[in-house]
């Protein structure tokens, strides 16, 4: 089934070069915004799709930072006067 999706995005231009193309669009994505002072419609950027843009990159080249290394537990040891609760 899977080879089979692949063969048909494929047959309609959704190959791996067409989507790195896409994504990298993406990664500069504008929205249109309207600009009161200048009564026109301005493009800004739009820092949510860019974002997603960004996450998706990574998890692709595999790129998130490495995990932490687990950090030894630290004991602490105190006493309770009960005289003073």
């Amino acid at each position: 089934m899977k080879l089979q999706m692949q063969e048909a995005l494929c047959a309609i231009g959704l190959d791996t070069v067409t989507q790195a193309k896409k994504l990298s669009e993406l990664l500069e994505a504008k929205k249109p915004l309207w600009n009161r002072k200048k009564e026109r419609w301005d493009s800004f950027s739009d820092n949510a799709v860019q974002l997603e843009a960004v996450k998706e990159v990574n998890r692709l080249l595999n790129a998130y930072p490495a995990p932490k290394p687990d950090v030894e537990p630290i004991t602490v040891n105190f006493v309770i006067d009960s005289t003073k609760l």
